[in-house]
């Protein structure tokens, strides 16, 4: 069962802009289907019924045609019932497949006051609705709410092709995602785990899980090196959404080289909207291992107060963590 609150479509009319942006959105790409517009759902159902039988005659010529009264009629009346019966209840799904995903949207979007006012792209909302009709599994229902939300916010988030990988990963793959990325970090634009076999494996990730995930297009297991300058203005090695480790040179030394799996772009396009909670324990050990490993540099662990993600600005304490198990 959904832990969002139910929120119907018909009660967030004229509320908060954010839900406005919402509504324009659902209309822009599917019609006002929230509308209770009687004689439109019957003209389209009348119009429906006859494509059903139009296609039933191309297919079926041998088909026994009967007109009665005004009326066209075949004589395989089971089958056609069957196929349009098949017809409704696939409909159906896919109806409340979209339903159920606009609901958390809004739920997403139900505490939110500002949202840009840069209108979301016409043809990513028709490949994002088009995207969900088949979405049935809660879990990624819950991923697809809070992405057609993060891009209601902030415009241009979320890639055409993201939501074509997305289109494609299972639930087990989307929980894997999941379960890894909260272990992520970060250096400026770079999104990776530290490439060291016991500190991963510490945190149940091993390398065929980030072999499953690059075959999702989530990461890739090719190692990259990254080479970070250490400077009095630039002491910051790495960070989550919690806790950086910063460095600082005891010698003439100010380059740290760290091998990396990286995240893709897809990956921190995702990241970025449902904002993981991190968990804190493969920093904590990878801050071990560079102070035994690393002697050139003096590292330490330092709380965040603020992410500004635009300006790739960080503020945090000044005063370094000294007991690693308030971590």
């Amino acid at each position: 069962m959904s832990d969002f609150k139910a929120i119907e479509i018909s009660d967030i009319l004229g509320l908060s802009k954010p839900l406005e942006k919402l509504l324009d959105c659902i209309s822009s790409a599917c019609g006002k289907i929230y509308e209770p517009k009687h004689i439109k759902r019957m003209a389209e159902a009348h119009a429906e019924e006859i494509k059903t039988l139009s296609d039933s005659l191309k297919d079926n010529p041998d088909l026994l045609i009967k007109y009665d009264h005004g009326t066209l009629s075949i004589e395989n009346y089971p089958v056609i019932e069957r196929a349009k019966q098949r017809f409704l209840t696939q409909e159906i799904i896919k109806q409340n497949n979209i339903d159920n995903i606009i609901k958390i949207a809004a739920c997403e979007l139900n505490n939110e006051t500002i949202v840009s006012d840069e209108p979301v792209d016409k043809t990513w909302l028709l490949r994002f609705f088009k995207s969900i009709e088949d979405i049935t599994e809660h879990e990624i229902q819950v991923l697809w709410g809070k992405i057609l939300a993060g891009e209601i916010k902030q415009p241009n988030t979320v890639s055409l092709r993201t939501l074509d990988i997305i289109k494609n990963v299972s639930r087990n793959e989307a929980l894997l995602f999941n379960d890894i990325s909260i272990f992520a970090l970060r250096h400026e634009n770079s999104l990776f785990l530290p490439k060291y076999t016991d500190l991963l494996e510490e945190q149940n990730i091993f390398y065929s899980s980030i072999l499953k995930l690059e075959e999702v297009g989530f990461m890739t297991t090719s190692v990259v090196t990254l080479e970070i300058p250490i400077t009095e203005n630039n002491d910051i090695l790495c960070y989550n959404n919690n806790y950086l480790i910063n460095a600082k040179p005891k010698s003439n030394s100010n380059i740290i080289k760290i091998p990396v799996y990286c995240f893709t772009t897809s990956a921190q396009e995702i990241i970025s909207i449902i904002k993981p909670i991190n968990n804190n324990n493969l920093l904590k050990s990878y801050f071990q291992y560079l102070n035994e490993d690393n002697k050139k540099f003096d590292f330490s662990i330092l709380k965040i107060t603020e992410i500004n993600e635009n300006k790739q600005e960080i503020s945090f304490y000044d005063t370094p963590i000294t007991n690693l198990d308030l971590l």
